[in-house]
C-alpha cells in the first residue's frame, strides 16, 4: 500500500499526459452523420449535430474545419464542460454545390480527430450538356468557331437574353420545348491572343430564386501561318 501511494504523483501526471490524446473520444456525436436527401440545389440546407462529453472533464475542441469550401460550421462553445453538451450547425448555402455529395467536418485537439459526415443530393434546375465548363482546346486565329450546348431543365423555365462577356461573342438561344433550349455561342479567336476565357450568362426569368445559368468556353489560340504583325 506504501508503495502505491509514494507511486501516486507520478501516476496522476502520467494520466494527465494522457489525457488530451483521448479528449476528443469522450465526446458522443448525435448523430455522427446525416443525410439531406435530394432537394433542389437553390435551397439552403442546415443541420445541428450534438457533442454530449461524457467524461468528468472539460473537453476543448482546438480547430473546426471542413472539406469543402461551400460548407460552413459553426460550434456553440469550442468547451465542452464535464458532462455537459454543446451544438454544431453545419450549412450548405443555396447553390453551394450541384449533383450527389459527400462532405465532412472535421473537430481536432491535441492531434486527435472526429469526423462528421454529411451527404445528399442537391439538384440543379439546368443541366448542360456537354458542360458548364468547356475546353474547347487550341484554335486557329482568325477562324470563326461554333459550339452549341443543349440545356434541360427539371421544369419548365424561361430564361432571359443570353449576355456575353468576351471579344467578338455572340449566343443565340432557342427554345426546343418547356425544358428543353438549344444555345449556340459563336467567336472568332485573335492574333494578339494566346489563350481566351468566354462567358455566356442566362438570366433565370421562371421559376424565381435561381442564379443565372453562367457558361464558360476557354482554350489556346494558335497564330495562322505567316500571319504578320
Amino acid at each position: 500500500m506504501k508503495r502505491i501511494k509514494r507511486h501516486l504523483p507520478i501516476l496522476f501526471c502520467f494520466a494527465l499526459l494522457l489525457f488530451p490524446a483521448f479528449s476528443l473520444r469522450a465526446l458522443e456525436l448525435l448523430p455522427s452523420a446525416a443525410s439531406l436527401g435530394r432537394f433542389p440545389a437553390n435551397q439552403a440546407q442546415e443541420r445541428v449535430f450534438t457533442l454530449r462529453n461524457s467524461s468528468e472533464a472539460a473537453v476543448v475542441v482546438d480547430a473546426l474545419r471542413t472539406s469543402c469550401g461551400c460548407l460552413t460550421a459553426d460550434l456553440s462553445n469550442r468547451e465542452i464542460p464535464a458532462r455537459g453538451q454543446a451544438s454544431l450547425t453545419v450549412r450548405l448555402p443555396a447553390e453551394g454545390v450541384s449533383g450527389p455529395f459527400t462532405h465532412m467536418v472535421f473537430l481536432e485537439t491535441g492531434g486527435e480527430v472526429r469526423a462528421v459526415r454529411l451527404t445528399g443530393e442537391a439538384v440543379p434546375l439546368v443541366a448542360v450538356s456537354p458542360q458548364r465548363i468547356l475546353a474547347v482546346g487550341t484554335l486557329p486565329a482568325g477562324q470563326s468557331c461554333h459550339q452549341e450546348f443543349l440545356l434541360t431543365t427539371v421544369a419548365p423555365a424561361e430564361f432571359g437574353e443570353p449576355e456575353t462577356v468576351g471579344t467578338g461573342v455572340a449566343a443565340r438561344l432557342e427554345r426546343q420545348s418547356d425544358t428543353r433550349w438549344t444555345l449556340a455561342v459563336t467567336f472568332t479567336p485573335e492574333r494578339e491572343e494566346t489563350l481566351f476565357h468566354h462567358r455566356v450568362k442566362l438570366p433565370m426569368l421562371s421559376p424565381a430564386g435561381w442564379r443565372p445559368v453562367e457558361i464558360i468556353l476557354h482554350g489556346r489560340v494558335h497564330p495562322q501561318a505567316g500571319a504578320g504583325p
